[in-house]
């Protein structure tokens, strides 16, 4: 169940981090970039968080994106790793898969 709970953070995460900072860059004045190429303003974030001239929106709106999601990120990460840690040493091996190399088969011992 933890391990569905990580997950799903994490494609929460992988959705919210993305749209809050292209919120937090479509509060501001100037032409947003991306790799080069020109990208839009996120439609409606005026309507939403108010006068571009307050700062108070925009303030909270980065606390969330630079403190609240970035932490909650590193705290997902660090039960990712516990999780796949305490798998490999229980004696279900599952870091062979994340090095991309053939599984292994049995102990010698159990041929």
């Amino acid at each position: 169940m933890l391990s569905g709970l990580v997950h799903l953070a994490f494609y929460g995460l992988m959705l919210a981090m993305p749209l809050t900072g292209w919120a937090l860059v479509s509060l501001g004045a100037h032409p947003i970039s991306f790799w080069g190429l020109p990208w839009p303003h996120m439609p409606g974030v005026h309507a939403i968080m108010g006068d571009p001239a307050s700062k108070t929106n925009r303030q909270a709106l980065k606390h969330i994106h630079v403190y609240i999601l970035i932490w909650l990120f590193v705290l997902n990460w660090a039960l990712h790793v516990a999780g796949a840690l305490k798998h490999q040493f229980d004696g279900r091996p599952v870091l062979w898969r994340m090095t991309g190399l053939k599984r292994p088969g049995p102990p010698a011992a159990a041929r």
